[in-house]
């Protein structure tokens, strides 16, 4: 008898159940063979009379087929429990991935739902049909549709320019003033912070000052305060600078400096340099003032991750859809695998019932029987026998 094999899961690449493992195949020529050989020994042994009679008691080689049978079936019901188990569970796994799955989904159109309508929310604030969140109005219409990287580029230009500018103005006045390298780097960065980044955050308060309804007292506060800070350090620099570059040009002619003959006196040159610096710190102020709009900027934000969300929406219903057919396919294979099984047993009684009428025949033919033989081969002739794919080893 065919000893039981190696359990191994049967799934395909989708991780449906694809079938029992076949086993080996017996040579039916051998089973034929040993049946035939058991029949002679028994003719010859006188234990049966010509009616295949053996004292009242069935055929003894009947019983030891179904014996055979039995086990078989034994084999066959374990290797079937096996399968029915891998079966079950490549159902539940695919069940609980189809629920994830759109547990997933689910949560996504979800998310995009609330996307939506806070999107809707900021249209609507910049469209100027609805207030913003601090009661005041931040209508921008016409830069809905704007070319954000082109304006993003100019934001850039004017900020990266005035920044050199201010390095640029300030860089001679403190290596004129004797300062080192590091001294002048500390020097321009604090330039750079004062008359570039404070008049760019003035822009933004003065913006929310116009346009808000609510906390004004604060903001303008900070607004008066900022602009303080700006002015006054702007025009210390100033007056520091004049004071340096005009005791710089210490070679003097009747008492008076290289610039004060060439018409640039105190005045004149800590003013010139005080409208520098108010100029660039202005440029960058009315720009920051112009550009900032909170609403708009959380506008461009959620249509971006709408857009990202209705992506991520369309992966994962490919996902529940392949999920889905995962599971159709799971519960199919499992009947299909209940259905060959069954398909197997039939194959087996089939195969048993072929090895007794077989016995029969040659036991009867050698007992010189012709008409029970002949009854014995009509009989074989009309029973149907399925090609034996599960046989037993010889041995038993």
């Amino acid at each position: 008898m065919r000893s039981r094999n190696e359990y191994r899961e049967p799934t395909d690449e989708a991780g449906a159940v694809v079938g029992p493992v076949p086993g080996p195949d017996v040579d039916e020529a051998v089973l034929r063979d040993l049946v035939e050989s058991e029949a002679r020994k028994d003719a010859a042994s006188g234990m049966y009379d010509e009616n295949l009679g053996a004292h009242g008691h069935p055929l003894l080689m009947e019983s030891k087929i179904d014996r055979w049978n039995h086990r078989w079936s034994a084999e066959a019901e374990m290797r079937q429990q096996d399968d029915q188990q891998s079966a079950a569970l490549l159902v539940r796994r695919a069940t609980s991935r189809h629920a994830t799955e759109e547990r997933t989904r689910d949560h996504l159109e979800h998310d995009v739902a609330d996307a939506c309508a806070y999107r809707d929310r900021m249209k609507r604030i910049v469209e100027g049909t609805e207030p913003g969140d601090d009661g005041g109005r931040w209508a921008a219409q016409s830069r809905i549709d704007e070319n954000r990287r082109g304006e993003m580029i100019k934001d850039w230009a004017i900020y990266l320019g005035a920044a050199f500018a201010e390095v640029g103005l300030n860089y001679t006045a403190f290596q004129l003033m004797g300062s080192g390298l590091a001294e002048t780097a500390v020097l321009a960065a604090s330039i750079v912070l004062v008359n570039v980044l404070l008049p760019k955050q003035l822009g933004e308060l003065l913006t929310r000052f116009r346009r808000t309804r609510r906390s004004r007292g604060v903001l303008l506060v900070g607004l008066v305060g900022g602009a303080a800070l700006w002015v006054g350090v702007s025009v210390f620099v100033a007056l520091v600078r004049s004071a340096y570059l005009l005791s710089f040009t210490g070679v003097q002619v009747g008492g008076e400096s290289l610039l004060e003959r060439a018409g640039l006196g105190w005045f004149v040159l800590t003013a010139g340099w005080l409208l520098v610096v108010l100029a660039v710190g202005s440029v960058v102020l009315l720009r920051s003032a112009s550009r900032h709009n909170p609403y708009l900027k959380n506008l461009h934000a959620a249509d971006a991750r709408v857009a990202k969300l209705r992506c991520a929406v369309a992966a994962k219903h490919g996902e529940v859809v392949a999920a889905t057919l995962d599971v159709e396919r799971a519960r199919g294979s499992e009947a299909d695998l209940a259905e060959h099984w069954a398909g197997k047993r039939a194959e087996q009684d089939g195969f048993a019932a072929e090895l007794k009428h077989h016995y029969q025949h040659h036991l009867a033919r050698d007992l010189a029987n012709p008409t029970f033989t002949d009854g014995v081969e009509i009989t074989a002739s009309r029973a149907p026998l399925p090609p034996p794919s599960y046989r037993p080893e010889r041995g038993d």
